[in-house]
């Protein structure tokens, strides 16, 4: 074999591996009402769970249906655009969340495994907080063990514009 053959061979590194596929990761499919508005799911590893981040317009609506994989423990939906929310609600056919933040600190909402809202964490089956983010606003639905959310939901926002007179961030 020649020396140069040889040094190629010495120096060619192999192709990386691919990453196995994850046959619990959950998939979803999104659908919204304003064709704008845009989504991109990534699976963070801290903290764990399923991030849709979605840009558009201050007000929309979407219909979100998982179509594979294991429930998620967390789920974090980030409005990239937003600076505040007048309105938040998702509702799965049996019960609502609601949610409000004017973009200052953090809410926080609890609500036991039938979607009733409660006044404190206590017996909270499911936790959704509320917080304006360097990002934008991000809403977390935390499950605890053994409650599962449902594979369809429907979602609507509402940016905070009728205070400050439009519904994209202020450049």
């Amino acid at each position: 074999m020649n020396l140069l053959a040889l040094t190629l061979l010495a120096c060619a590194a192999p192709e990386p591996c691919p990453e196995p596929i994850d046959e619990d990761r959950p998939t979803f499919e999104v659908k919204f009402r304003n064709n704008t508005d845009k989504v991109k799911v990534t699976y963070p590893n801290k903290p764990k769970g399923v991030l849709l981040t979605i840009t558009g317009a201050g007000t929309g609506s979407a219909d979100l249906e998982r179509k594979k994989g294991k429930d998620p423990q967390r789920l974090t939906i980030l409005f990239s655009s937003l600076q505040a929310l007048n309105s938040f609600s998702v509702t799965n056919g049996k019960f609502r969340f609601s949610a409000y933040h004017g973009g200052v600190g953090k809410s926080t909402y609890y609500y036991d495994q039938n979607g009733s809202q409660l006044k404190a964490s206590q017996g909270a089956k499911i936790t959704l907080t509320v917080e304006k983010t360097k990002d934008g606003m991000e809403v977390v639905f935390d499950f605890a063990k053994g409650v599962t959310p449902d594979k369809k939901w429907s979602m609507s926002w509402v940016d905070y514009y009728r205070k400050r007179g439009k519904g994209l961030k202020d450049k």
